[in-house]
């Protein structure tokens, strides 16, 4: 049996082999008989730093160390910066489009593993497993709605932390961190659903051949992952970084004391070209129509996109994700493909699952709303970078929603943050 750990970097050049310790569920076997091969499964965290969207340029390279290195948000919100974000994995599986699956891993007692600031990257479990040979849509990892976090983040009001009692506010000016700060524990409310776990998952292709790939790789990005709230607005409902789960009340924040929720985790997979092939490297981009949006360090939430690209080795995009969306940037939070057009430029091409309104399922379907060209890869975090957006072959006339709406070219404009 895999023991419950609390991964640190420390631990993880120690991890033991663990034989015998992954369940393959019995009609995976229908899955194998078709062909299977030998890989290894990493699961790691990429990115060296996870840092609030308040930090000054020049932390996003060095890193947050304490709330100092903060400027104060400029509304009662705002992302936490991630010190620890401890979450049990419990199932992974490749996805299909006619339905998941079955779990390439069941874990006998959850895989505990600790993402933040001080982990950098990090590979936290590397085991072999037999995996079906095919192309999958993506890929999707069980965990508990349960997790412990220790960040903090400042506001318009004070300096938001966690605390085993739960967050507190410290109002003013204060750049120190009580005595008391350390993790605190949240459970993800998701109404109407009785579920004790919960889903991450990626659309990104993945094809397992007998060729000379080595290994799959699954990698969570925790940075702008948590928002926080100072307690302190009546109306508890910022869009766009509320919480993907909500109060059993139906509000986004609890009323009249502060607190931190659950956006989303980015994460990706990944297969391997070959044995010598790194890791990708995770980097984070806010975008705007207003090239002043990005370049404040006390940012508008609201007109705000934050993605994070990961990066092959080759320098080609392995995929990216969206924390959050605005509908007037016009950009859902996923993308269909990618192109590399010059060193370190690409086209864009955003979409999803889209439904024309008023239409049945069977009108459904994956779709590009959207083309972004002249996307460049920054080195630093004061450039911006315009780009043009289009429109995409699959947008729709007259929709009610602006990332599916068909629209005249706009300017978008982008700086890495991370």
């Amino acid at each position: 049996m895999l023991k419950k750990l609390a991964v640190t970097a420390a631990l993880v050049a120690a991890l033991p082999a663990c034989e015998g310790t992954l369940l393959i569920d019995d009609y995976l076997d229908d899955y194998l008989a078709d062909g299977k091969v030998t890989l290894n499964l990493q699961i790691g965290q990429i990115g060296a730093t996870t840092i609030s969207l308040n930090a000054a340029p020049s932390l996003a390279a060095e890193g947050v160390t304490s709330p100092a290195d903060l400027e104060a948000s400029a509304t009662p919100y705002g992302f936490a910066h991630i010190d620890g974000l401890r979450l049990d994995l419990t199932q992974l599986r490749l996805t299909e489009s006619q339905g998941g699956t079955p779990p390439l891993i069941t874990w006998e007692a959850p895989l505990s593993v600790e993402l933040g600031a001080t982990h950098g990257q990090t590979v936290f479990f590397d085991e072999p497993i037999q995996a079906p040979v095919g192309t999958y849509e993506g890929a999707s990892v069980a965990f508990h709605k349960t997790f412990e976090l220790k960040g903090y983040c400042r506001t318009a009001n004070g300096l938001v932390y966690t605390t085993a009692a739960g967050a507190r506010l410290v109002e003013g000016d204060s750049l120190e961190l009580p005595d008391d700060y350390g993790y605190a524990t949240y459970t993800m409310a998701t109404p109407g659903f009785d579920s004790d776990t919960e889903d991450v998952y990626t659309d990104y292709p993945v094809t397992i051949t007998t060729s000379v790939q080595n290994k799959v790789a699954v990698l969570f990005d925790p940075s702008f992952a948590i928002s926080c709230y100072d307690g302190t607005d009546a109306e508890r409902n910022q869009q766009p970084i509320n919480p993907y789960h909500w109060d059993t009340d139906g509000s986004f924040f609890p009323l009249d004391e502060p607190g931190f929720a659950w956006i989303s985790v980015a994460m990706f997979t990944w297969v391997s070209d070959g044995a010598d092939e790194a890791l990708p490297q995770a980097e984070t981009y806010i975008a705007s129509r207003l090239v002043t949006d990005v370049s404040t360090a006390t940012p508008d939430y609201a007109r705000l996109n934050v993605m994070t690209f990961a990066f092959r080795e080759n320098g080609d995009i392995l995929d990216a994700f969206g924390r959050q969306n605005p509908d007037d940037s016009g950009l859902l939070a996923s993308f269909t493909g990618f192109e590399t057009t010059g060193v370190d430029e690409y086209t864009l091409f955003n979409g999803g699952w889209i439904c024309p309104e008023g239409s049945d399922e069977a009108n459904c379907g994956e779709g590009t709303t959207r083309e972004v060209s002249g996307f460049l890869r920054l080195a630093d975090f004061e450039t911006s970078n315009e780009t043009l957006v289009e429109d995409g072959p699959d947008c729709i006339e007259g929709a009610v929603a602006d990332v599916f709406r068909c629209s005249d070219p706009y300017a978008l404009f982008w700086r890495r943050v991370r």
